[in-house]
């Protein structure tokens, strides 16, 4: 029994190692999976797992898949070859780099510049250095960057244009046209505070309804309200004048323009003498103090000269301004009715005695004071030497030379006014003619080599001109004078 039972377990062993010799194991492979595609994973995947198959699978047993993930591949992306950023057009090196998607470079290289230039320039403008500037620096530019105007602020004399009326349009257009005085070589531009050319409107203080004198309806008297200042017109100023420090100008302010009272002009819409500012003329009846026979018609002139002038200084402060010139009237006269001729430049000469002590209280510098008067120029430029005196209606090196030989004071010529030597443009009335370009080189030697200063009357800036329209402003006799074209 024995015997039988050790043969049993004899004979199932051999038939277990023969089974085990007829089946031997199946060979399997294990391969890393993409997780979400179930492919084999690439370089990019985010999350791979190993997964073990059956080189010969058998039933519903998977299958090892083949093919490489197609979800998660490289984006190609040219970069540079220093940094690895995005390059920049100046990159000596760029390559393109395989990254797994979303984490490409999003930044460009700044290590890489445009090769600079040096230029000398003025130290304080960093503008292109004058003859006159004397501290001249080089300074590295990005080509196309580099300064292209010469600097303005060191000329020991001043060129500029005019636009009068400047407050009058939108504030965009006198921003442009102080720039363009600026390009063209200028240092200087000048404003009216009082006239009405353009409009009442625009007179900074509150005007209470006109006063029409009792013998005549054409001296029409506005009273103003000192209290009541136009704040709008006053931030315009102060704008303005910002703009004017920006660009190295200096401003020249006219507080009354005298040429306002003569004609016709604009109240409230309608077209009435523009003898609206008949009060700041002077007579025997009408003192230039503000009163009249009777003195009921308001506020004296003196005071609203005063409360003006006063306002003009504020703003300038404000708005940085610290070099400006002052003319309290433009071509200022007086009528005389009654009076005689000596008498009239008696009355006149008090009240510019008046002006400049008011302006040199409040700190105006005595040269910074320019006196431009029809009546009594010699008596006043003998009294006041070391004021500014201006003569108008020069617009030709001829003239410009005849008066520096006439005039043997010291004076600065203004293009205001009629020259018969003046070329003019196509169009321009015979009374109202700008200099030519070769007159405005002519005349700028001549200013240069006399050190004179010159302010140039830009027609298209004047609103009376006939179709105006300050976009049409031309600024190539300025460059002529400045010495630039």
């Amino acid at each position: 029994m024995r015997h039988n039972l050790k043969a049993i377990v004899f004979l199932l062993v051999v038939v277990s190692l023969m089974a085990a010799q007829a089946c031997p194991s199946r060979p399997t492979i294990t391969l890393s999976i993409c997780q979400e595609s179930g492919l084999i994973a690439g370089d990019y995947c985010p999350v791979i797992v190993n997964r073990t198959y059956y080189k010969t699978p058998q039933g519903n047993e998977p299958i090892a898949p083949s093919l490489k993930c197609n979800i998660h591949i490289a984006v190609q992306v040219k970069v540079c070859a220093e940094t690895g950023l995005l390059p920049n057009p100046y990159c000596p090196v760029t390559e393109n780099r395989p990254f797994a998607p979303g984490t490409e470079p999003t930044e460009i290289c700044a290590v890489h510049k445009k090769p600079l230039i040096s230029v000398l320039t003025c130290f304080n403008s960093g503008l292109l250095p004058s003859e006159w500037c004397n501290h001249v620096i080089a300074r590295e530019f990005s080509p196309g960057t580099e300064p292209k105007r010469i600097c303005n602020i060191h000329r020991p004399y001043f060129i500029g244009t005019s636009y009068y009326e400047i407050i009058s349009a939108p504030l965009a257009d006198g921003k442009w046209f102080i720039q363009q005085v600026a390009i063209a070589g200028g240092n200087a531009t000048e404003f009216f505070i009082i006239f009405n050319w353009a409009g009442v409107e625009w007179i900074p203080f509150e005007i209470i309804n006109p006063y029409y004198h009792e013998s005549d309806d054409t001296r029409i008297f506005p009273l103003w309200d000192l209290t009541k200042s136009k704040e709008s017109i006053w931030i315009k100023y102060r704008a303005l004048f910002a703009e004017c420090k920006a660009q190295g100008i200096t401003p020249f302010i006219r507080i009354l323009d005298f040429c306002s009272i003569k004609g016709t002009g604009i109240y409230n819409g309608a077209s009435i003498p523009r003898k609206l500012l008949y009060p700041f003329m002077s007579s025997k009846q009408r003192l230039v103090d503000g009163t009249i026979t009777g003195g009921n018609w308001g506020i004296p002139v003196r005071q609203y000269y005063s409360a003006v002038s006063s306002r003009i200084i504020a703003e300038l402060k404000a708005a940085g301004v610290k070099d400006y010139f002052i003319a309290p009237w433009n071509e200022a006269d007086v009528t005389l009715e009654g009076w005689t001729e000596e008498e009239g430049d008696a009355v006149l000469i008090d009240q510019f005695k008046w002006f400049i002590e008011d302006l040199t209280a409040k700190g105006v510098p005595r040269n910074r004071i320019i006196i431009n008067t029809t009546r009594a120029y010699t008596a006043m430029r003998d009294k006041w030497k070391d004021l500014l005196f201006e003569i108008h209606g020069i617009n030709s090196d001829t003239t410009l030379s005849a008066r520096i030989k006439d005039t043997a004071a010291p004076f600065t010529p203004n293009g205001d006014g009629y020259d018969k030597y003046a070329a003019g443009r196509p169009g321009d009335p015979p009374t109202w003619k700008e200099p030519s370009v070769s007159q405005g080189r002519a005349m700028g030697a001549i200013l240069k080599a006399k050190k004179i200063s010159y302010m140039y009357f830009n027609r298209n800036t004047e609103a009376l001109w006939p179709g105006f329209n300050i976009g049409r402003a031309k600024f190539d006799v300025l460059e002529a004078i400045a010495g630039i074209r």
